[in-house]
């Protein structure tokens, strides 16, 4: 029987921290896959949420990147990462040139996301672009 920790939801309050998982148990085939609605109700009120379980495949382009920080020699972007494939530790690379040198350098953001950027030139225009 196959068991997948599908999604974690952590919640603080003031006075307490909640973790809850989603665990989907036997999944057998195709047919097992698509959209789950998962709903908790507890003295404190209910929630409900739409689950899309997905076969594991190729995983979809980051999207949206975006400068949240820069100083003299780096940058930090933030990039919305995409499905993941399926896969748990799914890492993303970073690609850049500028327009002094138009050979493309790959930086490693593994796991980080915003990924910070270090060893650039001053008054240098960069473009970036991230893939999985």
């Amino acid at each position: 029987m196959d068991i997948k920790n599908y999604e974690m939801n952590l919640t603080i309050l003031p006075n307490d921290v909640y973790i809850s998982t989603l665990y989907v148990k036997g999944i057998r085939g195709i047919e097992d896959y698509g959209e789950y609605v998962c709903r908790a109700t507890n003295p404190m009120g209910n929630s409900s949420a739409v689950i899309l379980l997905q076969e594991r495949g190729r995983p979809s382009a980051p999207s949206r990147i975006e400068a949240v920080a820069t100083d003299i020699s780096s940058v930090l972007l933030k990039y919305e990462p995409g499905f993941n494939g399926g896969f748990e530790n799914t890492k993303y690379l970073l690609s850049y040139y500028s327009e002094h040198n138009v050979n493309k350098v790959e930086f490693d953001c593994q796991n980080f996301n915003p990924c910070n950027v270090t060893g650039l030139e001053q008054k240098t225009v960069y473009v970036f672009k991230v893939r999985e």
